[in-house]
């Protein structure tokens, strides 16, 4: 062999880094993602814990109104908030779907890829092997002519 890579070999190669990208975005995707949740929750959180004081300050009856309307601003700033974080995670849980098929094709891809490396090589040696065959029995009927001769 010339060392030179077969044009099946280099498919393979090219498969295999493209599957390689495709878990690397996956990573990286579920990394957004999962960053995008915790967001989310720390921005609900807030909501839950302005709605716990509300309560309290309901159940005061000395409550500053004014304090009460901040509370209430800051609540609707704060759903604001959560539901722009929730379309990003939303918008994230797709880029992590797609990434993930697209690891998932080129999985495939490289999978056929080196079957059909495999078929090949397997079929190059069979040819090698009859070729061996062919000469061997080529030199023994040579030889066996030889002797009639």
């Amino acid at each position: 062999m010339t060392g030179k890579p077969t044009k099946v070999q280099r498919l393979i190669r090219m498969n295999a880094f493209c599957e390689e990208r495709a878990d690397d975005a996956l990573r990286l995707a579920v990394t957004k993602q999962t960053q995008a949740r915790e967001k989310h929750e720390a921005a609900t959180g807030a909501i839950d814990r302005l709605g716990e004081w509300k309560t309290r300050g309901e159940a005061n009856a000395a409550l500053d109104l004014t304090v009460y309307g901040a509370a209430l601003e800051l609540e609707q700033v704060a759903m604001a908030r959560a539901e722009a974080l929730r379309a990003e995670l939303e918008k994230r849980e797709q880029s992590t779907q797609r990434a993930r098929d697209d690891l998932a094709k080129a999985v495939c891809a490289t999978r056929v890829s080196a079957k059909r490396g495999k078929r090949e090589k397997l079929a190059a040696e069979a040819e090698r092997e009859k070729r061996t065959f062919d000469q061997i029995s080529d030199v023994w009927l040579n030889n066996r002519e030889l002797r009639r001769d």
